[in-house]
């Protein structure tokens, strides 16, 4: 599975997608993170994480050395439409 890699304010993101049934799973390693991680959805796509603190489309995860965690999100071959 490809792991996409990119910076953010410093903190090393490693990102992953993978798409399996009727699900598709984003995993997310964060570290050197100065501040809380945010995943910001959107209405019009559901999605679910078994960790991290939910308001409405915006999932918190608390600052730490490195912060895990999975989006999982419904498929379909009409979702995208």
């Amino acid at each position: 599975m490809p792991v996409f890699r990119y910076r953010i304010n410093g903190a090393l993101v490693e990102h992953r997608v993978n798409v399996q049934g009727t699900r598709v799973t984003q995993t997310f390693s964060v570290r050197g993170a100065t501040a809380d991680i945010f995943y910001v959805g959107n209405a019009e796509a559901k999605f679910d994480s078994k960790t991290g603190q939910r308001d409405g489309d915006t999932v918190a995860y608390p600052k730490a050395d490195v912060v895990e965690f999975e989006i999982e999100m419904p498929f379909s071959e009409t979702s995208g439409k």
